[in-house]
This record gives structure tokens, C-alpha cells and sequence, in this order.
């Protein structure tokens, strides 16, 4: 019984060591698994894009999906974002913002995009009604006056009014 137990053991070592020895040399067939390869976008966040290997149909149990994540080589594309036409705000205090907003439906890594420029308030158009007659010589000096009819009447003021020296 010994006997037979030795020989099994020098028999099983035999076989474990000419199987030890073809995989050194590649003799050992390996399954060759066919693939169905699908690459994704660059992603302009992480700049990496991933290759999906998923086996064919018929393919030994061995041949699993495998998933790989590359760094985007090059300049990633650019993703080009539309806006909406601005509303364009009042000037206030010297500067207005005008913020533009990504259509709808846009990249979600389009963000809204605003700028500051320095303005002047526009200046107030002033109009005004008929001219009155001169009133009576002062000093040397008659005055006419007419109503302002839009626009700030401080600002208008100077403009309402006209003096001229009295003919003697």
C-alpha cells in the first residue's frame, strides 16, 4: 500500500512538471477570445475616454468584458455652447452686467456667462413748449422763458431760459 502510494505521487509530479514546463514555453493552448470593441467620447472633465471589450457571441466562459480607461491624447474638443440673446440691463451707478444663458437643452458643462462694462446713463432728452415774450428790462437785462415739457428740469433749465441786454 505504501508502494502504490509513492509510485502516485512520483506519477502526478511528472505530470504536474511537464505541465509546469509547456506553459514556460507557451506550448499550453491558450483560448483566443474574439471582441466587440466600443470606444466612448473624451470626456471634457476628466479628458479621459474608456474602451468597452465585450466578447462575441459563442465565446468560451473565460473571455470576459473588460473595461479600460485611456487619457485623451491632443487637444480634447471643445464643446460648443449657444446662449440666449441678452437682455441688456440699465446703466447704474457708472457699469451695467449683461449675463448671457445657455440655451436650453445645452451641454450641461456650458455655464452662464456675464460681463461688466462701464456705461454713462443716457442722458435725458429734454423738450420743450413756445417761447414766452421778454418781460421788463431789470438791471439792463429782459428774460423769456419756456416750459420744459420732458426731461429732468434741473438738467433742461439752462436751456429754458434766454436773457438779452435792454435796448436803451
Amino acid at each position: 500500500m505504501r508502494h502504490l502510494y509513492l509510485v502516485s505521487l512520483v506519477v502526478l509530479l511528472a505530470v504536474c512538471q511537464q505541465s509546469l514546463a509547456q506553459r514556460r514555453r507557451g506550448d499550453e493552448k491558450r483560448e483566443k477570445c474574439k471582441y466587440d470593441i466600443t470606444r466612448g467620447d473624451c470626456d471634457p472633465t476628466t479628458k479621459v475616454f474608456t474602451i468597452t471589450k465585450t466578447p462575441k457571441e459563442g465565446q468560451p466562459e473565460s473571455c470576459e468584458e473588460q473595461v479600460i480607461e485611456k487619457r485623451c491624447k491632443g487637444k480634447t474638443p471643445k464643446v460648443k455652447c449657444q446662449y440666449q440673446k441678452p437682455t441688456i440691463p440699465a446703466c447704474a451707478d457708472g457699469e451695467r452686467t449683461i449675463t448671457r444663458l445657455p440655451v436650453e437643452g445645452s451641454d450641461p458643462s456650458c455655464q452662464p456667462r456675464s460681463r461688466t462694462k462701464k456705461c454713462r446713463a443716457q442722458k435725458t432728452k429734454c423738450t420743450f413748449g413756445e417761447w414766452g415774450d421778454y418781460g421788463d428790462c431789470v438791471e439792463g437785462v429782459k428774460t423769456r422763458t419756456r416750459p420744459v415739457l420732458t426731461g429732468d428740469q434741473a438738467k433742461c433749465a439752462a436751456k429754458a431760459t434766454k436773457t438779452r441786454r435792454c435796448q436803451n
